[in-house]
């Protein structure tokens, strides 16, 4: 993969503009993607080419062909600066969730879930006597969550700046499976929030799924590497990439973003609010456009910010120190044998597979550690006896 991306410096020095933008369009997903380099290469580009270009990216955002199609049913013909504005909106939202992504060279160890006793029992398998000793972390459709204002209060900060109308998104339905962690131990906030007021448990997970560091071809990051062939005569780049139909991408641990809500200029909020302001703009000026487009965009807009907005929480949260393991799905689709939901549930969840369960701290209200000591033992035979107790905290709820 770190091949590939170096292509687009290549041809950039070759002076090859156009191969060097579509290697750009080409790593959304899976490399930051410097904002100036891609409007330095736009300005070298002839207009006639932003089509083409926007048209590229339909594999990551659905609504790509969409809007094409919308603009040219209404011979619209002030777009080529529309175009340039969506993808960057991508390259923006790409952005800011590579750079929440955590990575090997963070040196996170460990980090906990505070959860109740009726989940540690489904991660173990004792509802059936099955010999599988694999944990499963569970990734739930964020539409389940708790908090109305999970994922949107992202949304409402941009609100507040303007542009209701292209937030108002009709597409509700969420393709974003999540899972809270937090690097918090045995917290009494986090007990009380989380832990089913210290009936519950902190459960320590190890080798949860962190991203390569670039340029790291280990073997675990090589099943997503593309096999990538040139022909020195014709400069034609050849790859081959793993079909994923339905997921999007495997599962990853993102850093939560806290954000004041009283800040008048938030840096975090100021990038998109531009963006989002110039399309605004930019379909104002086009006097023929139809609700079909409107929403057409509408819709795009809300599938980008839909990669991000979990991972932006109001500051009043930061204690939490949470980290998410976010997984996006293309389609909710039942022939997705990857997305799933127990008997008589409606609630859709992701399985992340691997994760190691390295210590379970049960809270002071909790079952008592030696009761689930052997169980532990039995079914997770790498784990450290010691590493199983009772919270330290001596508070306890009526």
């Amino acid at each position: 993969d770190s091949a590939y991306y170096n292509l687009g410096n290549i041809y950039q020095q070759q002076q090859k503009y156009k191969e060097a933008l579509f290697n750009r369009l080409d790593n959304l997903g899976k490399y930051e993607i410097e904002l100036e380099s891609f409007e330095n290469l736009v300005k070298k580009i002839g207009d006639s080419l932003y089509k083409e270009f926007f048209a590229s990216t339909n594999s990551y955002n659905s609504e790509v062909n969409e809007i094409i199609s919308e603009i040219e049913k209404n011979n619209l013909k002030i777009v080529d600066s529309l175009y340039v504005n969506l993808i960057k909106l991508m390259i923006s939202v790409n952005n800011f969730k590579y750079k929440s992504l955590v990575t090997k060279s963070d040196g996170i160890q460990k980090l906990y879930q505070y959860t109740s006793i009726n989940t540690l029992k489904s991660m173990l398998n004792l509802n059936t006597c099955c010999e599988d000793t694999n944990v499963n972390i569970r990734l739930y459709n964020t539409d389940y969550m708790n908090d109305p204002d999970e994922g949107e209060f992202f949304i409402n900060q941009l609100k507040k700046r303007g542009n209701e109308g292209l937030l108002d998104s009709k597409y509700s339905v969420s393709h974003a499976f999540i899972s809270s962690l937090t690097l918090n131990k045995d917290d009494i906030p986090m007990w009380s929030m989380y832990g089913n007021n210290s009936k519950g448990v902190s459960i320590g997970f190890g080798n949860f799924p962190v991203a390569p560091i670039l340029g790291d071809n280990s073997e675990d990051d090589l099943e997503e590497s593309q096999e990538i062939s040139v022909d020195s005569d014709s400069d034609i780049i050849e790859t081959k990439t793993p079909a994923y139909p339905y997921i999007e991408e495997k599962a990853k641990v993102y850093k939560v973003t806290y954000i004041d809500p009283y800040l008048e200029k938030s840096p975090e909020i100021e990038i998109f609010n531009k963006i989002i302001n110039s399309i605004s703009v930019q379909l104002t000026k086009n006097k023929g456009i139809g609700n079909n487009l409107y929403d057409s965009i509408s819709k795009f807009i809300s599938v980008e910010l839909d990669r991000i907005k979990f991972l932006i929480k109001n500051k009043k949260y930061e204690y939490e120190n949470e980290y998410r393991i976010l997984q996006m799905v293309k389609v909710l689709s039942i022939n997705n044998s990857l997305i799933k939901y127990d008997s008589n549930n409606p609630k859709l969840y992701l399985e992340v597979d691997k994760i190691k369960l390295e210590e379970v701290i049960f809270g002071v209200n909790s079952d008592s550690c030696t009761l689930w000591r052997p169980v532990l033992e039995m079914k997770i035979p790498d784990i450290n006896i010691e590493k199983i107790n009772q919270s330290s905290i001596p508070l306890r709820y009526n």
